[in-house]
């Protein structure tokens, strides 16, 4: 495995800036992930891009976009752009993952020990019932930034837990959406390789 070098990266980052189809940018990041391996990938400063690339492709494959593009860093925000068909939609990206996690770490950790731990139902539960929280962090962050509904917000939801709470996972995203959709234009949620969306046509269940 090995770091990307800066001329690298500046590469990476101008064809990534360009238009293409997020299968195209599946098929070119793909290799430079597996290239530089999960504890670079998380931990190499530097690399936020090829994460936000890989967002876009996988947004822009499952809602079947044209086009998907990196804005330039010297901008701000967004993070990517959209295409489909005549419209552009602006998009940030941020990831809800349990409070205190860092992947990079765990990754770090795993290849130095060789070790896989042992995963039982109870961390299960405990990871779905830190949904809520880990939504309205990943959120919260972006909402400070005023965005004056001019953009969407896709948030990665990194919070597996084999199914057994898939239902009322899927409420707290529904409940979440409903709660911060006056801060963007739209919100989504990426979860399990499905796109939930702030405007899609589902009622959101009243508090018990």
């Amino acid at each position: 495995m090995a770091r990307l070098k800066k001329n690298d990266i500046k590469r990476h980052r101008y064809w990534l800036s360009n238009w293409h189809t997020p299968e195209e940018v599946t098929s070119y990041i793909d290799p430079i992930i597996q290239h530089i391996g999960s504890v670079d990938f998380f931990n190499q400063a530097g690399l936020t891009f090829l994460h936000e690339a890989w967002l876009a492709a996988e947004f822009g494959e499952i809602r079947n976009i044209a086009k998907v593009r990196l804005v330039n860093e010297s901008h701000e925000w967004p993070d990517f752009e959209a295409c489909d068909h005549h419209s552009v939609e602006p998009i940030e990206c941020v990831e809800a993952v349990i409070p205190g996690r860092r992947r990079g770490d765990e990754y770090r950790e795993r290849e130095e020990n060789k070790e896989l731990t042992e995963d039982p139902v109870e961390n299960w539960i405990e990871r779905a019932g830190a949904v809520p929280r880990a939504l309205d962090v990943a959120i919260k962050k972006k909402t400070s930034k005023n965005y004056n509904n001019s953009v969407s917000l896709l948030v990665y939801l990194n919070i597996y837990e084999y199914g057994i709470r898939t239902n009322e996972i899927e409420n707290e995203i529904y409940s979440k959406m409903d709660a911060y959709k006056i801060f963007f234009h739209r919100i989504y949620v990426l979860w399990k390789k499905k796109i939930y969306a702030s405007d899609d046509p589902r009622s959101v269940p009243a508090p018990s």
